[in-house]
């Protein structure tokens, strides 16, 4: 029998070993099935696996990030799961209910994906500085009105910059910011798919309060990149970041020993997280002599406890309950944190154009930093209005063609 063909997106250095390990062991178990793991870069993985849903040809299962799954089902791409595969992996019950919607679409009872990695957002700070500043923890960031209190109080106390945010093109702008809008009762599109909302006044409102907070971030002329965040806040620049659990290992990588790791605190956002992630998808055209085999991986993946230093080292966290329920997740308060983000959060609108507003959602929100950055005193209110209005004329157009 030919190899099964499997693609999965670069994690981390120390992590793609464990996970190519698993995948040897699981071939040799099953004695002759050989399992052709390619890895490919955040980078590129979004082109080939258009490629392969375009051409039908590839790889049979691959590793995909939570927002593409509506893509592929739109591409007609997909091979979905039957309920007695979905039965072997426990079913909705042993997921995490945010983590699970990933796998389907609004109206669409099929699974068409089986999550595997989560990654909800959450904002890390320096103890000591919140110290320094008399702020009390457990209310720092509960709303928009305390974070702005947070983060001036601290800049009156000599933190010059206490806040900072990626300020370039990328969706991660998208799934930051959802927090604010979701918490504002705003929302990017209607949950059928088929309306454009960006420009209501909710939703106007939630993004208002977030572009205002670059007076409290470093300003700079150039955009800041996730990393140059990281190492704001390593170097303690500033006293808090947004990001999710893979900022853990990054410190960790740094050498950032455990005492100083432990004068990081984890806040949940002012409105319900981003949960994303990535999920496993079996493409329509997989072999049908590795059908039941390609299946069986995807439950072996889902379901191993063999792979819970992957998940610690590739900075998610496992999507099923009963792996969560295991250390590091169980027993470090970081993670214990990042988990209520877990079960608050909600992923984005689960629907086959949702990838094509994320991508116009995220080249506007990086036109709308250029002009904050450039005149960071301008009304942004009416700035974003500016932006938004339009926006929602285009999309409208392209959903109302989509019907």
């Amino acid at each position: 029998m030919h190899p099964l063909d499997f693609t999965f997106p670069f994690h981390d250095e120390e992590a793609s070993p464990i996970l190519r390990q698993f995948l040897e062991e699981f071939g040799r178990e099953r004695r002759d099935m050989q399992i052709n793991a390619t890895e490919v870069s955040w980078d590129n993985m979004w082109g080939d696996l258009v490629r392969i849903a375009l051409y039908k040809d590839g790889a049979e299962v691959s590793e995909v990030g939570s927002t593409w799954v509506g893509s592929f089902v739109g591409m007609d791409a997909l091979r979905p799961y039957t309920l007695p595969e979905i039965a072997r992996v426990g079913g909705a019950a042993a997921f995490i209910p945010s983590v699970w919607q990933n796998g389907s679409l609004i109206g669409d009872n099929t699974m068409w994906a089986i999550p595997w990695l989560s990654g909800p957002r959450v904002i890390f700070y320096w103890r000591d500085m919140f110290e320094h500043a008399g702020l009390d923890e457990a209310t720092a960031f509960q709303s928009f009105e305390q974070m702005e209190e947070t983060l001036a109080r601290l800049q009156a106390h000599g933190f010059s910059t206490p806040w900072a945010v990626t300020t370039r093109r990328t969706a991660n702008t998208v799934y930051n910011i959802s927090s604010w809008v979701w918490g504002a009762g705003g929302d990017f599109i209607s949950a059928d798919g088929k309306r454009a909302l960006v420009a209501e006044p909710e939703v106007r409102a939630g993004l208002a309060h977030y572009f205002r907070l670059y007076r409290y971030m470093p300003q700079r002329s150039e955009p800041l990149d996730g990393i140059a965040t990281f190492e704001l806040f390593q170097n303690q620049t500033v006293a808090a970041i947004l990001s999710g659990p893979w900022f853990l290992g990054w410190l960790r990588r740094r050498g950032m020993p455990p005492y100083t790791l432990s004068r990081i605190g984890v806040a949940l956002l002012p409105g319900p997280s981003f949960i994303g992630g990535t999920n496993l998808v079996i493409w329509k055209h997989v072999a049908v002599d590795h059908e039941k085999m390609a299946t069986e991986l995807v439950r072996q993946l889902v379901t191993s406890p063999a792979l819970l230093d992957f998940y610690h080292l590739a900075g998610l966290l496992p999507a099923r309950r009963d792996l969560l329920a295991r250390p590091p997740f169980s027993t470090d308060p970081h993670y214990q944190k990042i988990i209520e983000a877990l079960l608050a959060g909600r992923p984005h609108s689960r629907v086959t154009m949702w990838g094509f507003v994320e991508d116009r959602l995220a080249t506007l929100l990086a036109q709308i930093w250029s002009e904050v950055r450039a005149d960071p005193t301008q009304d942004i209110a009416a700035l974003i209005e500016s932006y938004m209005a339009p926006l929602a004329q285009r999309l409208d157009a392209t959903l109302a063609g989509r019907r």
